[in-house]
């Protein structure tokens, strides 16, 4: 007498989506450390050396923004979801760029920017970074669209 589920030899659904966003999670998150590493190397700008922090994580987010906007209206674009689609959607949108971009990284900076009492630096990053992340989202939706009716 056999009680339990039977293997029937096939992953199922949610295994195979863990998987894609496990993958692409852990490509996008050496991603960003690869660019928090590099960036201030090759920027150069007003800010002191002990600001350049900033600059990876705002270019990070944008960027990923950007690219997110374009996957999704991309794949929206070519129609209904298919397996292959949701597949696409969730190991480069969820996995790769979730890994990509940080939240957390954005907050714990504008605070530290409070903390050290660098007001002004403070509410531009915040707004800079509030409202860069939504121009090029709304940018990457755009771009999606118009590569997506295309192909």
């Amino acid at each position: 007498m056999n009680v339990g589920p039977q293997y029937t030899g096939q992953v199922s659904s949610f295994t195979r989506d863990s998987f894609a966003v496990f993958v692409g999670g852990g490509v996008g998150a050496c991603l960003r450390y690869t660019v928090s590493l590099v960036a201030p190397h090759l920027i150069s700008g007003p800010l002191p050396q002990h600001y350049l922090f900033l600059l990876p994580t705002l270019l990070i987010n944008t960027l990923g923004a950007f690219l997110l906007g374009l996957l999704l209206a991309y794949l929206a674009a070519r129609g209904p979801e298919t397996a292959r689609r949701r597949s696409l959607r969730l190991s480069l949108g969820t996995g790769l760029l979730g890994g990509f971009t940080t939240y957390s990284t954005f907050a714990l900076d504008g605070v530290q920017l409070f903390l050290d009492q660098r007001w002004v630096l403070a509410c531009s990053y915040l707004t800079l970074s509030l409202a860069g992340g939504l121009l090029f989202a709304m940018a990457g939706l755009r771009v999606g669209q118009k590569v997506g009716a295309r192909a």
